[in-house]
C-alpha cells in the first residue's frame, strides 16, 4: 500500500501553491529570466532541424527508391503534404511586412515551376511542360498555402509565437513524406537513370538556387521559412511534376535530389539557407549561448564580478589577490620608480587583504 502511495505522489504533480512554497516563491509567478530559460529547450530542439533534415530526407528518398511498397500507401497525400509545408512556410514570415511577404510567397512559387522545367530540359525529355497548367497548378498547391499563411500570422501573431518551435518539425514531415512517396513513385526509372539523373538534379539545382539567392539579396524573406526555401521548392516542384508530368518519372525525382542538395546546403552554409523557427522566445539569444549559460540563468547564478578600474571595496577578497597580484608581478621596481603614487583606497584593501591573510593562517 505505500508503495502504491509513494508511486502515486510521484507521479501525480504536487499542487501549484506547494510547488510555488517549496521555491519560496509564494504566490508570486515564475521569473521571466526563469521563464525564459525553462522555454529553451525547445527552441534548441527546433534548432536542430537543419542539422536533420538531409538525414531525414536522404532516409525518406532511399526508403522509396529499395521499399518503395511501404511508401505507397502516402501517395495520396502528397499534394497535401506540399501544401502543408508551404502553409507552415508562410507562418513563418513577418506578419507586419505583407508587401515583402507576399513578394517572398510569389518569387518561391516562381522557383518550384522552375526546378521541373530546368531538370526536363537537362533530361532531354518531352513532351515539354505546359507554362500555363503549371502555373495554375502552382498557384493552387503552394502560392495559396503561403498566402493563407500569412494571413494567419498577420491575424493571430501570438498564438503563432506558441507553435513556432513545431513548425519546422512539422514542415520537415511533410517535405519527408513528399520525398519517399515521389521516389516511391519512380523507382524503377530512378535505378536505371544513373548519370542522367545527377545532371538534372545539378541543372534544377542550380536555377532554383540562383533566383532563391537573387531574391534574397532583394530584400525578399525567402530564407526565413522553418525548412530551407530551396528544399520546399523542391518538394513543391516534384509534387507539380509528378502531377503534370507523369510519363516523365525523372522529372519528379530530379526536383526531389534538388530538395536534398538544399538541406545539404542549409547544414553546410547556415547563413545562405536559415532555418530557425520565426517568432520563437528567445530563438537567437538561445542558439547563441551555451550549457554554462543556460544553468545559470536557470539557477539564477550571477556571473562573476569583474574589477572596476577604481578598485571598489565592495568586491570580494579572492578578486583583490588576483588582481593585485597581477598588479604586482613583473619588474616591480621599475614600476614602482615610474608609476604614481597608490591610491589611498588600494593601500586600504591592501592592508585589510593583510590582515585577512594573517586571520586565515597565510601571512
Amino acid at each position: 500500500m505505500l508503495c502504491v502511495a509513494a508511486r502515486s505522489h510521484l507521479l501525480a504533480p504536487p499542487p501549484a501553491g506547494h510547488r510555488q512554497r517549496h521555491l519560496g516563491l509564494g504566490s508570486r509567478s515564475l521569473p521571466a529570466r526563469l521563464a525564459h530559460a525553462a522555454a529553451r529547450p525547445a527552441v534548441a530542439s527546433a534548432s536542430r532541424i537543419p542539422q536533420a533534415a538531409p538525414i531525414v530526407l536522404a532516409e525518406a528518398a532511399a526508403l522509396g527508391l529499395w521499399q518503395p511498397a511501404l511508401v505507397a500507401a502516402a501517395a495520396p497525400y502528397v499534394a497535401g503534404a506540399a501544401a502543408g509545408a508551404a502553409l507552415l512556410t508562410g507562418l513563418s514570415f513577418d506578419g507586419k511586412d505583407l508587401k515583402s511577404a507576399v513578394l517572398a510567397a510569389a518569387g518561391l512559387t516562381v522557383a518550384a515551376q522552375l526546378a521541373p522545367f530546368l531538370a526536363q530540359a537537362a533530361l532531354g525529355a518531352g513532351p515539354a511542360l505546359d507554362p500555363t497548367a503549371l502555373l495554375a497548378a502552382a498557384a493552387k498547391g503552394l502560392l495559396l498555402p503561403l498566402l493563407a499563411g500569412i494571413a494567419v500570422k498577420a491575424a493571430l501573431p501570438s498564438g503563432v509565437a506558441a507553435v513556432a518551435p513545431l513548425l519546422p518539425i512539422a514542415a520537415l514531415a511533410c517535405v519527408s513524406l513528399v520525398c519517399g512517396s515521389v521516389v516511391a513513385g519512380s523507382a524503377e526509372a530512378a535505378r536505371a537513370a544513373g548519370v542522367r539523373l545527377l545532371g538534372a538534379v545539378a541543372a534544377a539545382q542550380a536555377g532554383t538556387a540562383a533566383l532563391l539567392f537573387a531574391a534574397s539579396k532583394a530584400g525578399l524573406p525567402v530564407q526565413g521559412a522553418p525548412i530551407a526555401a530551396g528544399t520546399l521548392v523542391g518538394a513543391a516542384g516534384a509534387v507539380l511534376a509528378s502531377t503534370l508530368a507523369a510519363s516523365q518519372p525523372l522529372v519528379a525525382v530530379a526536383c526531389v535530389g534538388s530538395a536534398l542538395v538544399s538541406a545539404i546546403a542549409a547544414l553546410l552554409l547556415p547563413g545562405a539557407a536559415q532555418a530557425a523557427p520565426a517568432g520563437a522566445v528567445g530563438a537567437e539569444a538561445g542558439a547563441q549561448s551555451d550549457g554554462a549559460q543556460y544553468l545559470r540563468e536557470v539557477l539564477q547564478i550571477p556571473l562573476a564580478p569583474k574589477p572596476s578600474p577604481s578598485y571598489s571595496w565592495q568586491l570580494p577578497a579572492d578578486t583583490y589577490l588576483t588582481v593585485l597580484h597581477s598588479r604586482d608581478d613583473g619588474d616591480s621596481q621599475a614600476a614602482a620608480s615610474s608609476a604614481p603614487a597608490v591610491p589611498a583606497n588600494v593601500a586600504e584593501a591592501r592592508a585589510w587583504i593583510a590582515a585577512w591573510r594573517a586571520q586565515q593562517g597565510r601571512a
